[in-house]
């Protein structure tokens, strides 16, 4: 009884949850989530082969390559993200706190689809390349570990 009574009164004394399923408070997307295609959908492949380089069975060659793009690409789509994460929040802000509607913001929107755009052919590009440089078995291997679901995509 006693240990009912000790359930019943943690139970009642205990906060609910910050952010229930039920909770609609706006939650302040990463980086990342800036892009045309959400992550989710179109994970960014280059760390995790990277990360992974042992793994996938990479050869001195594929790791170099790989580095390679390292160097290069997440500088390059970080950026834009940056960029777009900038220009959203601040057309947000127009909409929510200043009154604009879609017209008003119509050259901006538009900016920042391109923008947008841009990001996602780069990433895009990248997949292109890694899925070149590993193969079909690595690169399904790759998707594996970024727990992409489905079947390899395979080349006419």
């Amino acid at each position: 009884m006693r240990t009912h009574a000790f359930l019943l009164a943690l139970f009642v004394a205990t906060p609910p949850a910050l952010a229930s399923d039920d909770d609609h408070t706006a939650q302040r997307p990463q980086t990342i989530d800036y892009a045309l295609v959400l992550p989710g959908n179109l994970p960014h492949l280059l760390r995790i082969a990277s990360n992974n380089v042992e793994r996938l069975g990479l050869d001195a060659g594929q790791r170099q390559q790989l580095a390679g793009m390292m160097a290069q690409a997440p500088g390059e789509v970080m950026k834009r993200l940056i960029q777009a994460e900038q220009m959203e929040t601040a057309i947000a802000r127009e909409v929510l706190f200043e009154g604009r509607n879609a017209d008003e913001l119509k050259e901006r929107l538009d900016a920042l689809t391109r923008l947008k755009r841009t990001v996602t052919d780069a990433q895009i590009r990248n997949i292109v390349r890694m899925r070149e440089l590993l193969g079909a078995h690595r690169f399904g291997a790759l998707l594996d570990l970024a727990g992409v679901a489905g079947p390899l995509p395979q080349k006419p």
